[in-house]
């Protein structure tokens, strides 16, 4: 399930954000996870510094936090996807 308020790990990057959930994910599967949640664009246009999620993930926007949140729940690849408002930050594109 996401929330609408996504939690992240602080102070661990984004990708250790994703294996959170799914430890043996390889790297093409957090890519695609990234891809398929609209994050991969994200999180490649990250300033340097920023891929460490801060205290309590200020640092990223609460659409990122819940793309991120998204991508790690997609790497464990569920039958069923319970969505709390995930997408209301959105864009329309994405919602698609």
């Amino acid at each position: 399930m996401i929330f609408i308020f996504a939690l992240l790990i602080p102070k661990a990057t984004i990708r250790e954000n994703i294996l959170w959930a799914n430890a043996k994910a390889t790297e093409s599967e957090i890519w695609e996870a990234l891809k398929k949640s609209e994050a991969k664009d994200f999180q490649t246009h990250l300033p340097k510094g920023i891929a460490i999620v801060s205290n309590r993930g200020n640092n990223i926007s609460g659409g990122g936090r819940r793309r991120i949140a998204l991508a790690r729940a997609l790497i464990r690849n569920p039958q069923l996807l319970i969505l709390d408002e995930a997408t209301n930050a959105n864009d329309d594109k994405m919602k698609e």
